[in-house]
């Protein structure tokens, strides 16, 4: 892979079209955002009680596990943005935020409390680095690939 600088970027870039400039930007971004998902779906299989959020086995009527909940979506406002959420599943923010003590008007029964794991932000802060090298990587790979055709 070729170290690219500033100038040298610039000029590959004028080189492109509008077209396949965002088409490299929506790579790259991709590829940071995949990061991300991965890591947040690995730390939140590391809580106390990951192991139960693994599998759909577990809970059969739920459908699907609440890892599949970690997921990346295209931004509608941006050309080439994306981003990762969690509210693929609702459970998923239960666990990222926890909840206050709970009661109920009806026998006056105590529906416990959730600590909150913050697995979602401790996952965005691991992965900063890693994210922004690996949207430089894929985006140098990429100029390169074009700048030999």
């Amino acid at each position: 892979m070729n170290n690219l600088t500033r100038q040298s970027l610039d000029g590959l870039l004028m080189k492109l079209d509008d077209g396949r400039v965002m088409k490299l930007a929506r790579k790259a971004l991709q590829a940071g955002a995949v990061v991300l998902r991965d890591e947040t779906q690995r730390q939140l299989l590391d809580l106390p009680n990951g192991a139960a959020f693994d599998s759909a086995v577990a809970h059969p009527g739920w459908g699907t596990s609440p890892v599949d909940g970690v997921r990346i979506g295209r931004d509608k406002f941006a050309d080439a943005g994306y981003f990762v959420h969690i509210m693929g599943d609702p459970r998923l923010w239960w666990t990222e935020n926890g909840s206050q003590p709970g009661r109920t008007t009806r026998k006056g029964m105590n529906r416990g409390q959730m600590p909150a794991a913050h697995f979602f932000a401790s996952a965005v802060e691991t992965v900063q680095g890693r994210m922004a090298s690996r949207i430089a990587e894929v985006f140098s790979r990429e100029i390169d690939k074009w700048n030999r055709e």
